[in-house]
């Protein structure tokens, strides 16, 4: 289960703001929860405003769906999808090749994540701010009522904080709500998969404030053996795991295990932005889908293709 517990989370912020003490006032700008609230609901996303989000999937060269048409499956973009253009972009496109209908919601609200930091950075409190909670519910409500519009049976998060704040509280929605690798896994399991010969090193990611996101008595969690599982399916390719270390707490110990084969794989977007920023020279951070990509173009048309 590659998610770590509250201390963790702490751990976390506690190293961040020793490397820029008013990390806080530069992600919030003394903003209160109710202004930032305020702020999700007129914005959409709380990291990128709505004109810079729907600039970059214009710019991505994959298939809108104009406003009101039929979607059968939504991408839910979350404020991690401007920052990892290209990942998302090979996901739209394996699910093209794959013959999947998906489209993307004309407006997107954030999934309330900040909401859960500022509480958390600020202090933590043994009970829950019940209006906080309120506030994440809202927002990835009003996601769901709008893919309801469009006819939709799931959402694929492509941020794993906004499937985790989702899942927690639309458990059992008649839109289903699953993390955007799912969708792979249960077209490319069953199919023979090949790729040119080589080695990647394999770092799933972690969901380190997952006790305060999801709760502390969730039961569920993301299929993360099926997404390794996946790779070890893969014909010609071979895989060094690597620990579940932090990548925002200590990158070091995950560029080293990678450089043993020169390409270190991710599926997590918020890791993958991080250590593709961070990489030192002779190491190609790839994402999940990139890399999936890749395969299933070799193993269509026999020889390797950059996605």
């Amino acid at each position: 289960m590659p998610h770590y517990g509250w201390n963790q989370f702490l751990v976390i912020g506690r190293r961040m703001e020793k490397v820029n003490s008013k990390l806080n006032d530069i992600i919030f700008e003394g903003r209160t929860a109710e202004q930032i609230e305020d702020d999700i609901r007129s914005q959409g996303p709380f990291y990128s405003c709505l004109t810079l989000r729907n600039s970059i999937i214009g710019g991505l060269e994959v298939r809108v769906k104009k406003k009101g048409l039929p979607v059968e499956n939504i991408i839910q973009i979350g404020c991690a999808g401007p920052g990892v253009a290209m990942p998302l972009k090979a996901y739209c496109e394996l699910l093209k090749c794959l013959g999947v209908d998906y489209g993307f919601l004309h407006k997107e609200y954030c999934c309330g994540l900040p909401l859960i930091e500022k509480r958390a950075f600020d202090g933590f409190k043994e009970s829950e701010s019940q209006r906080q909670y309120e506030a994440c519910k809202e927002f990835i409500g009003g996601n769901i009522a709008m893919a309801r519009e469009v006819g939709a049976k799931a959402i694929y998060h492509f941020c794993i904080w906004c499937w985790i704040i989702a899942r927690r509280f639309y458990p059992a929605c008649d839109v289903a709500q699953r993390y955007y690798p799912d969708i792979l896994v249960d077209l490319l399991k069953d199919r023979p998969l090949k790729v040119k010969p080589q080695t990647v090193a394999y770092f799933p990611g972690g969901t380190h404030g997952w006790s305060v996101a999801a709760g502390e008595n969730a039961d569920w969690d993301a299929d993360w053996r099926g997404y390794r599982k996946l790779l070890d399916k893969i014909d010609g390719l071979s895989v060094i795991d690597v620990p579940l270390y932090c990548c925002q707490v200590i990158k070091e110990p995950i560029y080293k295990i990678a450089q043993q084969c020169g390409t270190l794989l991710t599926n997590c977007m918020r890791c993958y932005g991080g250590l593709q920023r961070k990489a030192p020279p002779g190491i190609r951070v790839r994402s999940y889908p990139d890399f999936l990509l890749e395969v299933l173009r070799f193993t269509t048309l026999g020889s390797s293709s950059e996605a």
